[in-house]
């Protein structure tokens, strides 16, 4: 395949890679208004989580990247691992109460402890698939980009395929797929998205 078309292969799969990055925040903003009892806390601890992972993995990824002398399987295999880190972070979000319950009454059943609990648990459920997330764009900026001079124009046109992909994921999930199928298959969907960009 001429490298051209590699490369619009390879930018196709970034925004399949967007979109199921939105599609688990959707799901899970969804998911931990249940569990916090307010759609405004919910929805800021996984965006806090989602972007905390992001740049830490971003970071540390990064650095990586630059000493990986094939890019392109480095991405395949972030993205392998994100679908299972985000099917294990949703099983576990889908079963946190009991555990930050057991928090709340070891601490004598203090709002204090119940709050911190829940975030805490919340957070680094999310971070871990969030944090392989962040890995992605460096890598594949690594691929993509041979020559410094291309650097600021293809590092842009990777980031806006990535972000115009996470929004059409948002769209089709908040609209169309927690409504029609629930929040299990709507995640299940987006595992096996990220499972076949690796693959």
């Amino acid at each position: 395949m001429p490298r051209r078309r590699f490369g619009q292969l390879v930018w196709l799969l970034f925004f399949g890679s967007g979109a199921c990055g939105l599609m688990y925040e959707v799901v899970w903003a969804r998911t931990m208004t249940h569990v916090f009892g307010s759609t405004a806390v919910a929805i800021g601890t996984v965006i806090a989580a989602f972007m905390s992972g992001l740049a830490l993995g971003g970071w540390l990824l990064g650095k990586l990247a630059d000493r990986f002398p094939r890019p392109l399987r480095l991405y395949a295999y972030l993205e392998i691992g994100v679908g299972i880190a985000a099917l294990g972070a949703h099983l576990a979000l889908s079963h946190i109460t009991p555990a930050y319950i057991a928090v709340y009454e070891v601490f004598g059943r203090s709002g204090v402890a119940l709050g911190i609990s829940r975030f805490l648990m919340v957070f680094l459920v999310v971070l871990v698939p969030t944090f392989l997330m962040g890995g992605t764009l460096p890598v594949l900026t690594r691929y993509d980009i041979q020559h410094p001079s291309r650097v600021g124009r293809g590092l842009s046109a990777l980031y806006a395929v990535n972000t115009i992909g996470a929004v059409a994921g948002t769209l089709v999930t908040g609209i169309y797929l927690i409504g029609t199928y629930g929040t299990h298959a709507s995640v299940y969907v987006a595992v096996c998205g990220n499972l076949l960009i690796g693959i």
